[in-house]
């Protein structure tokens, strides 16, 4: 059989790595896009099975195929980590240089899919974060761990296609096992790990194997570059529609709306390679170009995206402009570094990876080695700094010291969302930020319970520290970005009505005696349609509020947000019986009645990168939560208006 290079597969990459580079410039205009990396998965199952066809199971084959997955990865892959090293070694924040050799070293040894995070933290955050321009290595890790398999799972084990029943019943077997792996482990663990992602790989292996069965006669490639059409039986393609309707029940029983999606776009991929089409949105020239420049691509727009995160640059044309260069420059990047190396003979790809390796870690030890005075610039330490620091003091810091201490409260991040002594309530979450947290008993006689978005977890700090004398028992449930009384239309919030389904299923369980809802409302300038009563986001929250208030005994304490959220929190305070309002905004406005992120005096941050307050944000509202220990029953006790409580320090 002759292999001719199949154009639509190019368009088919040209149109992944577009939808993951639109993701990360752009995550609100394609929130789905990071599926992209789904389809390379595939493509790569498709085209090893392509790579392996009737070569003989023999070590010079599989050696072959090993070199030649090295020679076309690794010196890219190297040299994007040698950039990104180099500018590790210009930060001047140890803990932030610290942070990314760690994620160096893993990109090097390409097992960045087992970086353990700061405590749970998944890929989303990553992205929100960008602060780790490795982060995108994850996949590249999942593949290289992948191609050590392949030669085994999709030729050695393989049967023949002379038994088409048995290959095609083979690969399905192995993929829902590996499906059945991927809904068994917490989601963030099933997103990065290998045997997890096997479905994929094995969905373009079937995608390749089902074409040559069902066109023996006529090759599923054509002698021609250009694309052929297959005429397939259709009775052969009922094992492939049995898998994929098995793995659509599962997921559907379990309620994984992002594994229907992912299973959608998938077994479209495997059909796309299978169908070779020849239309103009995968074979036009200029996707061509694209698909070849795709892996270039793929490696230098991420540490673009981290580096206009750092710069805070959030201009929807900068961002633009900045993705259109991340396109050009690939297109350089492969017209010359890339085609040159694949040009080497296997001696001199050797000693590229050698000296590439060798620059890589010496900069690494150059970068540890780094005399602490030169991290720090000086003897001035910020993050002690920092602890020091109180609201209301007069401080002389000069801009230096104060861009130190906000480069460390910018990274704040896993401080923000870590609580101390959280035990959590089922085995599958225990490595989960997210998950069921109890906390050792206070020494009241109330029963607590917190519930909201990743925010919560902040006022959920003091509220754990200042209301000890008064909770016995207390846990607290976040679901990043899903509000506990709004169906969250977020793009970060992967599914809002799973998480309401949490939410109330805690309440249920635990029928607390007061029940904090504290969530940062992800667009709270929502317009009120008509009068705020009849408004319809109003009437949910309202809804939602009266099932809680059936369960719980005492009180429901609600965050309340900028207007227009703000005029419906309000709202609910005059409409539910056991609603307290508390209200933190106050602490944010200066003497000319404007709402401050930044302390006015030294300047320093309230909140980090992804709007978590920073530990200067929390020393500033904390009187909040002092106040709310001391007048603890008067709240439980509130009737409207009293149930509103503010504090104004400017008053």
């Amino acid at each position: 059989m002759t292999h001719n290079k199949r154009l639509d597969i190019q368009g088919v990459r040209a149109w992944a790595v577009v939808a993951v580079v639109i993701f990360h410039f752009f995550p609100s205009i394609l929130p789905w896009g990071y599926l992209g990396v789904d389809v390379f998965f595939v493509l790569s199952g498709f085209l090893i099975s392509l790579v392996l066809e009737r070569k003989p199971c023999k070590l010079a084959t599989y050696l072959d195929f090993y070199f030649k997955r090295f020679k076309r990865i690794f010196p890219l892959a190297l040299l994007i980590t040698l950039l990104n090293l180099i500018a590790i070694y210009r930060i001047d924040v140890w803990k932030e240089a610290k942070f990314g050799l760690k994620s160096a070293l893993y990109a090097l040894f390409f097992a960045t899919n087992y970086n353990v995070r700061d405590e749970g933290e998944d890929y989303f955050e990553a992205l929100d974060q960008a602060n780790d321009s490795f982060t995108h290595f994850w996949s590249l890790s999942v593949e290289i761990q992948f191609y050590v398999l392949a030669p085994l799972l999709l030729h050695m084990l393989r049967p023949s296609l002379s038994q088409p029943a048995r290959l095609l019943l083979y690969m399905s077997f192995a993929a829902l096992c590996s499906l059945l792996l991927s809904l068994s482990l917490p989601p963030q663990d099933a997103f990065s790990s290998t045997l997890s992602r096997l479905w994929q790989f094995i969905a373009g292996s079937m995608a390749f194997n089902l074409g040559n069965i069902m066109s023996e006669q006529q090759p599923l490639l054509s002698d021609s570059p250009q694309c052929g059409v297959s005429k397939p039986n259709k009775l052969n393609y009922l094992i492939p529609l049995t898998a994929i309707g098995t793995a659509a029940s599962l997921m559907f029983v379990k309620g994984e709306t992002e594994s229907l999606i992912r299973l959608l776009v998938t077994s479209s991929a495997g059909y796309l390679l299978f169908a070779q089409l020849t239309t103009s949105l995968l074979c036009h020239p200029y996707l061509l170009f694209l698909g070849d420049a795709s892996y270039a691509l793929y490696l230098l727009h991420w540490p673009v995206v981290c580096a206009l995160k750092e710069l805070e640059v959030d201009d929807t044309v900068c961002l633009l402009s900045a993705m259109l260069a991340c396109i050009f420059l690939s297109f350089v990047v492969h017209l010359t570094f890339e085609k040159w190396y694949l040009s080497l003979t296997h001696s001199r790809t050797l000693a590229l990876v050698n000296t590439l390796y060798m620059l890589c870690f010496s900069i690494i030890l150059l970068t540890a080695n780094r005399p602490t005075a030169k991290v720090n610039n000086g003897e001035f330490d910020p993050a002690e700094t920092l602890l020091r620091w109180e609201p209301g003091t007069s401080y002389n810091f000069s801009e230096g010291q104060v861009w130190q201490m906000n480069k460390l409260l910018g990274a704040q991040l896993a401080e923000s969302l870590t609580l101390p002594d959280c035990t959590a309530r089922e085995d599958k979450e225990k490595n989960d930020r997210f998950k069921f947290c109890e906390f050792p008993k206070g020494k009241g006689e109330d029963s607590f319970l917190i519930i909201g978005n990743s925010y919560a977890l902040s006022p959920g700090k003091l509220v754990l520290q200042h209301l000890k004398q008064h909770y016995g028992k207390i846990a607290i449930r976040a679901v990043p970005h899903c509000e506990p009384l709004i169906l969250t239309k977020h793009h970060m919030c992967k599914n809002a009505r799973l998480a309401h389904k949490k939410f109330l299923e805690d309440v249920e369980r635990e029928q607390p005696d007061v029940l904090f809802i504290s969530a940062r409302y992800e667009d709270p300038g929502a317009k009120i349609v008509g009068n705020v009563t009849s408004d319809p986001l109003y009437l949910y929250m309202i809804d939602k509020l009266r099932v809680y208030e059936k369960i719980v005994k005492k009180k429901e304490a609600i965050l309340a947000d900028d207007d227009p959220m703000r005029i419906r929190t309000e709202e609910l305070a005059k409409n539910c019986e056991k609603c307290v309002i508390y209200d933190i905004k106050g602490f944010h406005l200066n003497k000319q009645r404007q709402f401050m992120t930044v302390d006015s005096d030294s300047k320093l941050w309230y909140f980090e990168k992804s709007i978590h307050y920073t530990s200067v944000g929390l020393k500033v509202i904390d009187p909040l939560f002092t106040g709310m220990a001391q007048e603890y029953q008067r709240m439980l006790n509130a009737k409207y208006p009293e149930n509103v409580f503010e504090f104004n320090p400017i008053d």
